[in-house]
C-alpha cells in the first residue's frame, strides 16, 4: 500500500492543482518531516498555513482534492 506522501510526489506530471501542490511539495516550498509521527496530510497542511498568503487557498484547496483522491485510489486496491 502506498502511503500519501509517496503518491502525491508520483502525481508531478499533472497539469491541474494537485500537480502544483506536487511540484511545490518537491521543491521544498512546503517544509514537513515524513519520518516525524503523526499524519502527513495535516503535517502538508500545517505547512500551507504557514506559506504566504497568496498561495494558501489554492494549495489547501488542491491538499483536500490529493486527499480524497488517494483515499478513493487506495480504497480500489
Amino acid at each position: 500500500m502506498m502511503n500519501f506522501i509517496s503518491w502525491l510526489r508520483k502525481q508531478n506530471k499533472r497539469e491541474d492543482p494537485i500537480g502544483d501542490l506536487s511540484r511545490d511539495m518537491i521543491d521544498a516550498k512546503f517544509k514537513f518531516n515524513p519520518e516525524s509521527p503523526g499524519n502527513a496530510y495535516e503535517q502538508l497542511k500545517s505547512s500551507i498555513h504557514f506559506s504566504s498568503a497568496s498561495v494558501v487557498s489554492g494549495a489547501l484547496g488542491a491538499l483536500d482534492e490529493a486527499w480524497a483522491e488517494f483515499n478513493k485510489s487506495e480504497r480500489k486496491v
